[in-house]
Order: structure tokens, then C-alpha cells, then sequence
């Protein structure tokens, strides 16, 4: 099975929070890997289970366009549709990436 670990991006396609027919929390996050300039590859993650509805919970209100993330996924596959290649995997462990330039409160 693929697996791999990495720094991407929530993209403008969201977040949300759904539920399966068996009632299973699925957190869907539309995400981009900017590996140059103008070079960007988007990402479909998909995390199901208890643990994803309670990050979810807890850092939402954090969960925007542009917010780095780091993840360790697996069962990665490509998907074509017209000229855009989409990567879709599972989520094994989400995590909000460090600031990369801390807001500092004035004195």
C-alpha cells in the first residue's frame, strides 16, 4: 500500500464534515501541493472516523483557504478529468502546520 507524508495546503474546493450511510463521520478536504510557482497539484483527502469529526470540531474555525496542514496519507491514486490530474487518499494523521510567520500582537 502507498503511503506518504507531507506539507499541503487547504485549497478554495473547502472543507466538510459529512456522515456515510452507516453514520460515519468523513471530513473532506480540498487541498493543492504548490511544488513551484506555477506548478500546483491538487489533492481530495479523505478521513473517516470518530477522530476526524473531533478535529473537525476543534479546529474548524481554523480549516480555511491557504492554512498549511501536514498529513500522513495512504491508498494515494490519480484521477484524470479533462486536462486536470487530481490525487485522492485516505487520511491516517492531520495535524495544523506551524505559522510560518507568527502574528505578533502590538505593544
Amino acid at each position: 500500500m502507498m503511503t506518504a507524508t507531507g506539507m499541503l495546503f487547504l485549497s478554495r474546493g473547502g472543507v466538510r464534515l459529512t456522515h456515510d450511510g452507516k453514520g460515519e463521520p468523513t471530513l473532506t478536504l480540498q487541498c493543492v501541493d504548490r511544488i513551484a510557482n506555477y506548478q500546483v497539484e491538487p489533492w481530495a483527502l479523505f478521513w473517516k472516523g470518530q477522530a476526524a469529526a473531533d478535529f473537525y470540531a476543534t479546529h474548524g474555525d481554523k480549516l480555511t483557504p491557504g492554512t498549511p496542514i501536514v498529513v500522513q496519507v495512504q491508498n494515494l491514486r490519480s484521477h484524470t478529468t479533462g486536462r486536470t490530474v487530481e490525487i485522492t487518499a485516505r487520511v491516517t494523521q492531520l495535524t495544523l502546520a506551524p505559522a510560518a510567520h507568527p502574528k505578533t500582537e502590538a505593544a
